[in-house]
């Protein structure tokens, strides 16, 4: 794979992953303007052209971060999102430009789905423990749960892993499997 679409496809998660690691925060809101304003005073900016390398290597230290904190996780997907677009207007050629930037896309694209398709972690479990998730159902409306706890049964869900969420309309409480937990936040919104 050409070095260009791979190194586009990971700038495709890292924005993924940045906003995903906080967009379920009470306090989202504030962090996000709190990043943006930090990005924008002291982000890397566009290189010159004997500069590149430097311009990766910066865009790196914010994209592939250990335990990053939330401010730095939106920071992360501002800098993967203004890679990719640097990329976009100068490290393909023309005539390639749209093959290889789909190329990154699918690349990065077919990760995230395989993120999205393996089992919810424990640590993402906890992170979303007793906080509201608002999601769209089939219908169109808009309705809020929370996930109060989760387990393994050996008689039950085919004897793997379930979650217990409570929904906000009812306060009925509802044990799902791992699949149509997923299903819950795939279809996850933001906002009122």
């Amino acid at each position: 794979m050409d070095p260009r679409v791979l190194r586009y496809g990971k700038y495709v998660i890292a924005m993924h992953l940045g906003i995903v690691r906080v967009r379920h925060l009470p306090d989202f809101k504030e962090i996000y303007e709190r990043a943006t304003a930090e990005w924008k005073a002291h982000g890397p900016r566009q290189p010159a052209a004997d500069q590149i390398d430097e311009f990766y290597e910066e865009i790196d230290k914010f994209c592939f971060q250990e335990n990053p904190t939330p401010e730095q996780s939106v920071m992360a997907a501002h800098a993967a999102c203004g890679a990719i677009i640097w990329m976009g207007e100068h490290a393909f050629g023309s005539e390639e430009r749209t093959q290889l930037m789909k190329q990154g896309n699918d690349y990065g694209i077919e990760h995230i789905r395989k993120m999205l398709e393996s089992d919810i972690s424990s640590d993402n479990i906890r992170s979303l423990l007793d906080q509201p998730i608002r999601y769209q159902q089939a219908d169109g409306n808009i309705v809020e749960c929370t996930i109060v706890d989760f387990g393994t049964s050996h008689h039950r869900f085919a004897g793997g892993k379930y979650y217990t969420v409570v929904h906000s309309k009812d306060g009925k409480e509802v044990n799902y499997t791992v699949d149509e937990v997923k299903s819950i936040l795939e279809k996850r919104v933001e906002g009122p």
